[in-house]
């Protein structure tokens, strides 16, 4: 499709209209807001994320791309580092539109399981506003 974009991590974005705050931040986590083609930060511990943003500064309104399958480029909770194997796994987190990760978790609670959303790809130190590589999948 002419709407597709394959990134250059290899994840497949398409467009959706921005229903933000603000100017859209990449690695931001979201979800669906009113209709099939308008997507807001996702909660806090949200169940219901469906991808991550791919360009920042795209203002509120405006069609901003999201990555859905594939590797992207995801903003962790401050103060967490991005750590690869079984240490890897990723969710989303207490703050809203950020990831967590942590520890493979192991056999999962329904509610942590419909949180995951991939596992991490590359080693970051813990900071402020910081992007790790996550192969996405949502559960």
């Amino acid at each position: 499709s002419a709407n597709l974009r394959i990134t250059e991590f290899g994840g497949i974005a398409r467009p959706y209209i921005w229903n933000g705050a603000g100017l859209s931040v990449k690695g931001t986590l979201v979800q669906m807001f009113t209709d099939s083609n308008t997507v807001a930060i996702s909660a806090v511990d949200d169940i219901d994320c469906i991808g991550v943003i791919y360009n920042s500064g795209v203002p509120s309104g405006s069609l901003v791309y999201v990555v859905f399958t594939g590797v992207a480029e995801v903003l962790l909770k401050d103060g967490v580092a991005g750590v690869t194997g079984a240490n890897g796994w990723m969710g989303t987190h207490d703050v809203a539109g950020r990831a967590r990760c942590q520890a493979n978790p192991g056999v999962l609670g329904l509610q942590l399981h419909s949180q995951e959303i991939g596992h991490c790809l590359l080693n970051v130190g813990a900071g402020i506003d910081v992007l790790t590589l996550c192969n996405l999948h949502f559960n």
